[in-house]
């Protein structure tokens, strides 16, 4: 799947009712573009919208951090200290200034009555809260 078709599939779940559930891996198999309704965590949404069904768990100290994003990419932030689980989302823009635009399913309120899936725009700050912790993959 090229970058481009992974975004356009991260941005087919945006307003479609989509919640958030700590450990819900889509089959992409199963669940298409555009699908409504949906149950998933942040790192299920971004391997699903890679047209990937996620087995395990994403260890982000495996990535390797990259200065600049490309569109389709894996953008990823560790865990804080004392926290468990990290974030990840998929990028969808990228700007000159090195500013880029991203998709996530996230656990902030109302994610688990279908407003999980989320755009954040020119979002490095939110990602890279946390420096040398944050990073691209694929």
């Amino acid at each position: 799947m090229t970058g481009a078709q992974t975004a356009s599939r991260a941005l087919s779940a945006v307003g479609k009712g989509w919640r958030y559930a700590l450990g819900a891996k889509p089959d992409p198999s199963k669940v298409a573009a555009g699908a409504t309704g949906v149950e998933s965590d942040c790192s299920g949404f971004a391997v699903w919208a890679a047209g990937r069904l996620q087995t395990g768990r994403i260890a982000p100290p495996s990535f390797a951090p990259i200065a600049a994003p490309r569109v389709g990419a894996i953008v990823w932030r560790a865990p804080a200290p004392g926290q468990k689980y990290g974030h990840v989302g998929i990028v969808i823009a990228t700007f000159a200034d090195g500013q880029f635009d991203t998709v996530d399913a996230s656990s902030t309120p109302g994610a688990g009555r279908g407003g999980a899936i989320r755009v954040i725009r020119r979002a490095r700050a939110h990602w890279q809260r946390e420096p040398g912790r944050w990073g691209f993959d694929w």
